[in-house]
């Protein structure tokens, strides 16, 4: 089962693997890394808001996994790992910053990764069985951060590409170059409405920059986008809270004018990812701690309000809509696919997803319409068309 929130980070699915028992875990980025002079550049596919790029492991693939910085190890499906033929070789306790020994993984040693002409060779990872709901929407696995710890690698999301290749990045000048703090995570520093505050740069972050709940006395939300909703990480369910931040966050040369935030009363620092990256190119140096900010030819940053997913039940039957983030939580339909389900039932797009079954349904509580689609049965969806509310009854299978 997918969280209850799709605007939080990965670690809603998958803890963000704070070591709680490094000894266990030493040698997570790779012994040796093999790369051609020329670029390495591969696809990224945004459709589920994480980076998601092929890899091959031991010839065998592709597999499709999440890069994610803010995880500190390289995690494999159990499957993937008897496909690979790789025995386990002791387990760990990680978890995310809220609960960091939540859940016990197996510990293996993977001898060789490559993302396209990028070979990674002899390096920790752990791995997870189907517990957590990644390979319903066919993710095989996880890329962790240190993986790229000899070379740079830039997750360009307007352009939908992953680059990596040799080289480092020039001092930091705090505009078009930042520093950051960490070895095999990033903590960068926001400016948020004119207060240094710490955050986690997490590419898992599928949507809102998170705040930690102390900070919200000091900020001010713009008035009708706030909204509630509750979310789910590896040590439990909780509720957030949020809205369009009244002000800017910046980071070194960026500015991100009043951003979508949550105030998570489980974690002690910031957390930053999609909507940061939407806005342009940004390449980290995880060896000499520094990131750049600023592309050498700005390209037009993607709409950070769109949430490009077309599936929202993975497994079951599918509407064939693509939805985007209204005012507030509001889900709006930006498309609907010729011939498809949601075709049929007579949504439209424009339609603003209002209920499920009587259910409130938002970008915030999307469960009750991944439940209704679950199943053979009819269902009837409520939106709001103009001025109007329509009831649209989607029929059984």
């Amino acid at each position: 089962m997918l969280p209850t929130s799709i605007l939080l980070s990965l670690s809603a699915l998958l803890p963000c693997m704070q070591d709680a028992a490094q000894s266990a875990l030493e040698g997570t980025a790779p012994k040796r890394t093999h790369l051609p002079e020329a670029v390495v550049t591969m696809p990224l596919d945004l459709a589920h808001g994480w980076p998601v790029v092929e890899v091959h492991a031991g010839g065998l693939g592709p597999y499709r996994m999440i890069l994610d910085t803010g995880s500190s190890v390289t995690v494999l499906h159990k499957r993937v790992q008897a496909e690979l033929g790789i025995e386990s070789t002791g387990t760990t306790r990680i978890g995310d910053p809220s609960n960091p020994t939540a859940r016990e993984f197996d510990v293996i040693h993977v001898p060789e990764l490559n993302i396209g002409d990028a070979f990674f060779e002899e390096l920790t990872a752990v791995s997870w069985s189907d517990d957590m709901g990644l390979s319903s929407v066919g993710i095989d696995g996880i890329i962790g951060l240190p993986l790229f710890r000899d070379c740079l690698v830039t997750l360009d999301y307007p352009a939908q590409e992953v680059r990596i290749e040799r080289g480092a990045l020039p001092e930091a000048d705090g505009e078009r170059v930042i520093g950051f703090k960490g070895t095999d995570s990033i903590t960068l520093t926001l400016e948020v409405a004119g207060a240094q505050v710490d955050a986690h740069f997490d590419s898992g972050n599928s949507r809102h920059i998170t705040l930690p709940a102390r900070l919200e006395e000091q900020l001010e939300l713009v008035p009708g986008s706030e909204h509630t909703g509750n979310a789910t990480r590896a040590s439990g369910t909780f509720q957030v809270h949020g809205g369009k931040l009244n002000g800017a966050i910046r980071v070194g040369g960026r500015v991100l004018e009043n951003p979508n935030i949550l105030f998570d009363t489980t974690l002690p620092v910031a957390n930053v990812g999609r909507t940061f990256l939407d806005q342009g190119a940004v390449t980290i140096d995880l060896k000499h701690g520094r990131m750049r900010v600023a592309p050498d030819a700005p390209r037009a940053a993607a709409p950070a309000s769109m949430v490009q997913r077309r599936d929202l039940s993975p497994g079951g039957r599918k509407l064939g809509i693509e939805m985007m983030l209204g005012g507030g939580a509001e889900l709006k339909i930006s498309r609907v696919l010729p011939g498809s389900l949601g075709e049929t039932s007579g949504l439209r797009a424009g339609d603003v997803l209002l209920t499920v079954n009587g259910e409130p349904v938002s970008a915030i509580e999307h469960q009750p319409l991944r439940d209704a689609l679950a199943k053979p049965d009819a269902f009837a969806i409520a939106v709001r068309r103009g001025d109007a509310r329509v009831v649209i009854d989607v029929p059984a299978e």
